[in-house]
């Protein structure tokens, strides 16, 4: 039997990879500098004078670390710190590496010279920090010239550690430094910190704007949580005095700089959240630092005015754009106006409150999230109580919040939340407080590539009660993909190190002993523990009921010579198993299913004939390999998969090299039943359909339910090629690499001639026959929860009707909006039956992706309606909360011949159509968008054509309220009711 593989890598914008020489093998020997090293004279490497600096290198044979090295044993950070012209320190050959040092203590850093090996950066940064956790610019370049380079800072540069951060290479092997040597004395240029008694902690103000036009006004916030504003002096308004008036305490995170409590609300502080600016309650770890502001003299030079640096984001100040305030990096001009402000007697006699104690490192414990169950009932009900790293107790480094996507420095942005914790040296922890009796653990976590690919292998420590009861088996050989703008290019889509890293997290599980309710559960890094780091998002625990036994009807796999635990692939043997019974049962154990040889040898995978194949249960029974692979096979067989997990094989979306790997591939018949199944490491997890060659009939009353998927390449769920009437219920999904929950509503023919105009050599002649089949109809998708899609939307239509998504969640978006709806891949037209999303909470959503190198990137919007090939109609969308997006709460965007990108081509009928397209029919009811990145609706690339029903549509937090940069009529915007607030068209 003979399946395609997924067949949207083809869809996708190519990119081309950079080698030195071509070919991967030439690339590896060729481009590697460690036998031929260019080493400068031994006279080069001295204590360098610059600038009038001291002529001591202060960081020699000081403590150093690194991101990695190009190999275990040599070229470590201590080399390029040594004095030594006979050794250096390498890195991996990927970009955004780093080495650091430890001076010791806080210094203040005049000078630094660097001293390249060949292999050296032609863009990169120098950074300094007092406590490894929260770091500063000093100088940055894109136009390194290697050899020796003696570096001024360009600002204030003062600190502990200094690290040089590698952000290009100059050649396809890694970063490689001879010598990095770090001078001290004068400081370097930049502005300087304000001069003592401007501020006292303990004193109240009021932050009065300078910038000429704004006679007598300042810093003031609304209520307890809204974004701060300016506002004119009035003696009239009481409540507005307090809230324009601060007390100046001793910062929350440095104690040299300050932070701003309210009199209005004295627990709360002046903090930013991104670029917005706010004031909250004290939560610790970032809080503080995004809490805490520097005085500085002023930009614009305004007398007795200072400027208010971030602590966590050095660089960006406050300012006002208007009576808007901000927190953003200074670009000259009237900015530097607006970004001085003059501390004055505060408005309000208020202000009793004692000045707060600096908090501990260790941040306050908080509550357990327990997704995906928020109050509204969106979302999965699982078993297990999750645990946020980021909110326990550590004395390790928090990291984040990021939305960087693609940056081996900013790994938290693939963590749930956006932030993580960092286990960088031995005796870094993170622990929790339980909430709930537990017998078993998840542990989503990072640990750094190999310096060639493949992954690693390490341990970290699981404590009960201050007890090693696990080495958790770790490794990151599932991690750690490049190239992150291109799939589908069977060229480079591996996991070779390259540049764009991603997908950084995996997870790992175990079975326990039981932990009561109020234990202690501590991840530690000990002395055995050799990773080079530990990132931690969160853990999972959960009370785990016993192995299921086999029920009356059932015959064990056993009884056709299949053992658990043997080691033994049986692959073929399963298939014999699944011929001669009608009920297969799996006892508890592992079960290796890698290949199909002799009779099977053109198998694809296991086919089903349309029997029931339970285990006993996801915890216990376990199908690893690249077979562990199921089809229904049959146009109306009904099949059932019930309490097993399947693990698969996939290190890469490399379908094109090593064929399909799926754990469900398809059609899947009539009346079937996957239910209580964990499926984790494949590219796609369950794709339903199949091209008409090698389908006579579409899904038909499909259920999915009471299952996980995890770290996937691609999709979670696709219903495919006329999919249709059935249903996903209880499914909860993390880590995928494409759409999670998807209808795709294919039309064959219309797919073989784009993809053929597109490129002759995409659909093969002997795979193009086929009649189409049909339109995918009347699917629902209930109740799932979706965390971090890392390419891709969470739930997504392309085509169809009376397609339902409801009652679920989506959370942490890192490329694509969280709902997308869109006349794309060649679809049936929606319609005339409602597709509905409704009762859907979006969290951080909404990403970067494509022609990002260009003046006009593409920003996602969270929910995303898009006239791609054609009219999107008969559409409703209600009761959707889009919570802080990284970009458009809601974008609508259209395409065309004028919106082709250069390079690509597209059928002349499929541009036509979307020239032409219109949205028709289209209702958004209730939608509730609050802080949005840029705006609360966006209309672009000409997708303001048709008619939109906006009914109680608001906006909060934006910087815009509707960007129509699409040029939209008045008319497309029909807004009923009273409740579209915070936008006009």
């Amino acid at each position: 039997m003979e399946l395609r593989a997924d067949p949207r890598p083809l869809r996708r914008t190519l990119g081309t990879p950079a080698v030195c020489i071509a070919g991967l093998a030439l690339l590896l020997s060729s481009c590697s500098s460690p036998q031929n090293a260019v080493k400068p004279p031994a006279s080069t490497i001295k204590s360098q004078v610059v600038n009038g600096c001291t002529t001591t290198n202060a960081a020699l044979n000081k403590p150093s670390r690194s991101s990695n090295n190009e190999f275990a044993d040599k070229f470590a950070s201590k080399e390029a710190f040594d004095g030594n012209p006979a050794t250096r320190w390498s890195s991996a050959f990927t970009d955004s590496e780093w080495v650091e040092v430890d001076l010791g203590s806080v210094q203040s850093i005049c000078g630094v010279t660097l001293i390249w090996e060949a292999a050296y950066g032609t863009a990169y940064k120098l950074q300094v920090s007092n406590d490894k956790t929260t770091w500063k610019d000093i100088y940055s370049t894109t136009t390194g010239k290697g050899g020796t380079e003696n570096i001024t800072p360009t600002t204030t540069a003062s600190g502990q550690y200094v690290r040089m951060l590698g952000v290009k290479r100059a050649i396809a092997a890694g970063f490689s430094l001879f010598e990095f040597q770090v001078f001290t004395g004068t400081t370097g240029g930049g502005t300087q910190p304000v001069p003592s008694g401007s501020l006292k902690a303990g004193q109240n103000y009021s932050l009065q704007v300078t910038t000429p036009g704004f006679t007598n006004r300042s810093l003031r916030h609304f209520n307890s949580e809204a974004i701060t504003s300016i506002v004119a002096a009035d003696s009239t308004d009481t409540t507005l005095k307090a809230d324009a008036s601060f007390k100046a305490v001793a910062g929350l995170a440095d104690v040299n700089c300050f932070s701003f409590q309210s009199l209005n609300y004295p627990t709360k502080y002046l903090r930013h959240a991104l670029s917005r600016l706010r004031i909250d309650a004290d939560t610790g770890g970032t809080f503080n630092a995004d809490a805490t502001f520097c005085p500085k003299l002023a930009l614009s030079g305004a007398a007795d005015a200072v400027s208010l640096e971030s602590k966590n984001f050095p660089g960006r100040y406050i300012r006002h754009r208007n009576a808007e305030v901000w927190v953003e990096a200074s670009n000259g001009g009237s900015f530097n106006a607006d970004a001085s402000w003059k501390p004055i007697a505060a408005w309000s006699a208020g202000g009793t409150t004692t000045p707060p104690v600096t908090p501990p490192v260790t941040p306050p414990v908080t509550p357990p999230v327990t997704p995906p169950t928020p109050p509204s009932g969106r979302g999965a009900t699982v078993p297990w109580t999750e645990y946020q790293a980021e909110d326990g107790q550590t004395n390790a480094q928090i990291i984040g919040p990021s939305r960087q996507k693609w940056d081996a420095n900013h790994i938290e942005a693939e963590a749930i939340g956006r932030k993580a914790v960092r286990l960088n040296n031995t005796g870094d922890f993170v622990s929790f407080k339980t909430t709930k009796a537990a017998n078993s653990a998840v542990v989503r976590f990072s640990i750094p590539d190999a310096p060639s690919g493949g992954g690693i292998n390490a341990t970290v420590g699981l404590y009960v009660n201050g007890v090693r009861v696990k080495d958790l088996a770790l490794t990151s050989k599932y991690a750690w993909s490049y190239y992150g703008s291109t799939i589908g290019n069977k060229d480079i889509d591996t996991n070779v190190p390259g540049p764009q890293p991603h997908t950084f997290f995996d997870e790992v599980r175990v079975l326990l002993s039981d932990i009561p309710a109020g234990s202690t559960v501590m991840l530690r890094r000990d002395a055995q523990d050799t990773a080079g780091f530990y990132v931690i998002d969160l853990v999972d625990l959960e009370q785990v009921g016993p192995a299921l036994t086999m029920p009356p009807g059932f015959t064990s796999v056993t009884a056709f010579g299949i053992q658990p635990n043997d080691g033994i692939d049986h692959a073929n043997d399963v298939i014999r198993a699944l011929k001669g019974t009608q009920k297969l049962w799996f006892p508890a154990g592992d079960y290796k299913l890698e290949k199909l040889t002799g009779e099977f040898k053109d198998y694809v995978g296991l086919d089903n004939p349309g029997i029931e194949v339970r285990g006993a249960g996801m915890w216990y029974t376990n199908l690893r390999g690249n077979k562990a692979f199921f089809f229904c096979y049959g146009a109306t067989a009904s099949c059932t998969f019930g309490d097993f997990s399947m693990f698969g094989e996939a290190t890469a979306r490399d379908e094109e090299i090593n064929g399909v790997k799926k754990a469900f591939g398809g059609p899947m018949g009539k009346n079937s039943l996957i239910e209580n199944l964990w499926i984790e490491h494949y590219i796609g997890a369950i794709w339903v359909g199949n091209d008409p060659k090698y389908q006579t009939l579409p899904t038909d009353h499909l259920t999915i339910k009471n299952s996980r998927i995890r770290d996937t390449y691609a999709d979670g769920i696709n219903f495919d090629n006329g999919t249709s009437n059935s249903l996903v219920d209880n499914v909860h999904m993390r880590n995928m690499g494409d759409d999670a929950a998807v209808v795709w509503s294919i039309k064959w023919t219309d797919w073989v001639k784009e993809k053929v105009f597109q490129n002759p050599l995409l659909i093969p002649e002997e795979n193009r026959p086929g009649a189409d089949q049909g339109q995918a109809h009347d699917n629902t998708f209930r109740n799932i929860s979706v965390q971090m899609p890392w390419r891709a939307n969470c739930f997504a239509a392309y085509g169809g009707q009376n397609n339902l998504f409801e009652n679920s969640t989506c959370e942490d978006v890192l490329t694509y909006p969280g709902i997308l709806i869109d006349n794309e891949f060649s679809p049936y037209p929606f319609g005339p039956g409602l597709t509905t999303f409704r009762n859907i909470t979006l969290t951080r959503a909404g990403g970067p992706m494509f022609l990002e190198d260009t003046a006009k990137p593409w920003q996602h919007g969270a929910l995303k309606l898009y006239l791609r090939e054609g009219d999107v109609n008969d559409i409703l969308v209600e009761n959707v909360d889009i919570i802080a997006p990284t970009y458009a709460g809601i974008e609508f965007r259209g395409f065309g011949p004028q919106f082709v990108p250069p390079g690509e081509k597209f059928e002349p009928g499929l541009l036509q159509d979307a020239a032409n397209a219109q949205f028709k029919n289209v209702t958004l009811r209730n939608i509730k968008i609050s802080n949005p990145g840029t705006s609360g609706i966006q209309v672009i690339d000409g997708g303001g054509k048709g008619v939109v029903n906006f009914d109680g549509v608001s906006v909060t937090g934006a910087p815009q309220g509707l960007d129509n940069q699409g040029g939209a009529p008045a008319s497309f915007f029909n807004r009923i009711g009273t409740g579209n607030t915070g936008w006009q068209p």
